[in-house]
């Protein structure tokens, strides 16, 4: 199967590439393989919708994964055929907190430039 995205890490100007710090840090290697499950899924089988994916917000998706005992949530962007992702945080509340919706959307127009 061709993929319909293709899924990239976003890489600060300073060369750090949050979502793969995020996955070293904070995930084991079970979470980290859904992940990427996840992703790849979302790569060939775009456009999707929930329970895989959500739409937050103008140009950012969030990919939902649940876990043993947590869930995850890693936004992305969509420019052209790319898949940007952007952010990756340990969801603990019900709602998309303001304060990590914010700092994808400052990622994604620091890569758009």
């Amino acid at each position: 199967m061709s993929k319909k995205l293709e899924a990239i890490f976003f890489s600060s100007s300073s060369g750090k590439e949050p979502v793969k710090a995020f996955f070293k840090k904070e995930l084991n290697d079970n979470e980290t393989k859904k992940i990427y499950t996840a992703i790849r899924t979302i790569e060939i089988s775009w456009p999707l919708g929930k329970p895989l994916v959500d739409h937050l917000k103008k140009n950012i998706w969030e990919i939902r994964c649940s876990h043993k005992n947590r869930i995850t949530r890693i936004l992305f962007g969509i420019t052209g055929k790319e898949m940007v992702l952007l952010h990756g945080f340990v969801k603990k509340t019900q709602k998309t907190p303001a304060k990590e919706l914010a700092l994808a959307e400052k990622r994604l127009n620091e890569y758009e430039k």
